[in-house]
């Protein structure tokens, strides 16, 4: 599949396991290893998912009977931290949904609509989009329809015909918030507004985190 030498590709395989990046099973078979966990984990600890968005997400959720989503954009994809909606245990709602293609996501949209048009372009020129036969020309019309509304509204493309309503952080515009599920026209206002709600807390406790932590390198300088 990578199109490299056997030989090469063994090679890279354990120097990724010297350095904790793979492990081998009892098969003799590759898989992640403890520092891609510990990655992960520090990763989670510098975003400051848990500390600060962890609280306003669970908030949400209980209001409400759809689905919460937050997810971070990379690659084309949405990548999500948490999804999950009433009901669901704490332990299935955090990083257990996987990804989604990006400009098929409200979350995806959202963040997007923080984006430079030729970064857009760049990203997409020359793939085929699977739910907009315009391409990337259809992608940046439905991205200025987000600017423009200061908000995504998407139908997603399922069985469910559910809505998504999605918002950007304003502490950290690559991931977004969403709500997701049978949302009635009469009812996206108040959806909405309890999604803004949502999102300027967790700006709110990011910006916070960030005060108190600028505030302890001072004293620690000192």
């Amino acid at each position: 599949m990578l199109g490299m030498e056997q030989t090469k590709v063994h090679r890279l395989l354990r120097t990724l396991a010297h350095l904790g990046f793979t492990q081998q099973n009892g098969s003799r078979k590759y898989g992640p290893g403890p520092a891609i966990y510990a990655l992960a984990a520090q990763t989670l600890y510098s975003s400051h998912f848990i500390r600060d968005a962890l609280g306003p997400l669970e908030e949400l959720r209980a209001k409400q009977a759809h689905i919460v989503a937050m997810g971070v954009v990379w690659n084309r994809r949405v990548n999500y931290l948490y999804h999950a909606k009433r009901g669901t245990p704490l332990e299935q709602a955090i990083g257990t949904f996987g990804n989604w293609p990006a400009a098929d996501s409200g979350i995806g949209l959202a963040v997007m609509a923080g984006m430079d048009d030729t970064e857009i372009r760049r990203l997409y020129e020359g793939r085929e989009l699977e739910f907009d036969k315009k391409g990337v020309d259809g992608l940046l019309k439905r991205v200025a329809g987000v600017r423009k509304k200061g908000h995504a509204i998407v139908e997603t493309h399922s069985e469910e015909h559910n809505t998504t309503i999605a918002l950007p952080l304003a502490s950290n515009p690559i991931v977004g918030v969403g709500i997701s599920g049978r949302i009635k026209d009469e009812q996206r206002d108040k959806v909405l507004a309890m999604l803004r709600e949502t999102v300027a807390k967790i700006d709110a406790n990011a910006e916070q985190f960030a005060a108190g932590l600028g505030s302890k390198q001072i004293e620690q300088a000192i």
